[in-house]
């Protein structure tokens, strides 16, 4: 079967404050559409029932590869909506820039934006690591703590790369 899917994997922040709460979980949620048009998988580390995350993953379809949008909590107050930034993420021996877009949406979810394919080492740092460091080259260095990600994050990249068939 032929899939025309992407995948947009979004971490967002709802303030500029970038403080974990110690409340924070990784949950992933998923609803089958009919199509896979209609299919929601979101993947998310911040407190449950509460607007306050660090991290959210949403996957979508619509071009003919799939890969995963990664939005993570950032304070991009001095930058605009739309900058191309570079990010740095370290976790143990994994250590990779990448290009960002600066993402400032209306409700306060600010931080920078980078699309990842779903064979990329980010994804086994995501799951396997007790934490990964990101920043914008200059800026402050934020912590990622990834204690609970193991199961959300190995079912979120799973079920995108088969979001064709679910």
């Amino acid at each position: 079967m032929r899939h025309f899917a992407s995948l947009a994997f979004f971490a967002l922040v709802t303030t500029p404050t970038l403080a974990q709460s110690p409340n924070s979980v990784w949950q992933y949620h998923r609803s089958i559409g009919e199509t896979p048009l209609q299919t929601s998988l979101f993947l998310v580390r911040g407190v449950p029932e509460t607007d306050d995350m660090q991290a959210q993953g949403h996957c979508n379809i619509g071009a003919n590869w799939i890969y995963a949008d990664l939005i993570l909590a950032y304070d991009v107050s001095a930058l605009n909506e739309g900058d191309a930034v570079e990010v740095e993420y370290i976790a143990g021996d994994y250590r990779m820039y990448h290009d960002a877009t600066v993402i400032k949406q209306e409700e306060g979810t600010w931080g920078v934006q980078v699309a990842f394919p779903l064979d990329d080492p980010i994804w086994g740092v995501l799951s396997r690591s007790y934490s990964m460091t990101y920043q914008v080259p200059g800026g402050e260095v934020l912590t990622l703590d990834l204690t609970g990600s193991f199961a959300p994050v190995t079912a979120f990249a799973a079920d995108c790369a088969r979001i064709g068939d679910l």
